[in-house]
């Protein structure tokens, strides 16, 4: 439901198509996914883990579509936008900021991202 929303807002604003990464954070026999989904220049992380990779998928989905849909009424970002929960080294970040050609500027703590839009002023 909400990967499908997310699609037809990226084809509605002429957006790139969302992009998901899926992780197993668990055990091969008690799986636990978290996803990530890169959508108009930024990425957007399930915050929590689910047993199912699609469960994972529309979470991730789910927090892109509140985002975008605060940045598209021209409202401030709420916190959960803003920061969401690493699930990768600081390296594996930036090599896919980086390979996904976007214009960021991402600083880390121990256990949270803070993407910052370096176009705005």
């Amino acid at each position: 439901m909400h990967k499908n929303r997310l699609q037809e807002f990226a084809q509605r604003y002429n957006i790139a198509l969302p992009l998901y990464q899926s992780n197993n954070e668990g055990q091969q026999h008690a799986p636990r996914f978290r996803s990530k989904v890169w959508v108009d220049g930024m990425s957007y992380i399930s915050q929590s883990t689910f047993s199912h990779r699609k469960t994972a998928e529309q979470d991730a989905a789910r927090l892109a579509l509140k985002c975008l849909s605060k940045r598209t009424r021209d409202e401030a970002p709420s916190l959960d936008c803003e920061l969401s929960s690493t699930i990768a080294p600081t390296h594996q970040y930036k090599m896919v900021l980086g390979f996904l050609g976007l214009y960021r500027e991402v600083f880390f703590t121990s256990s949270d991202m803070l993407i910052i839009d370096l176009n705005k002023p």
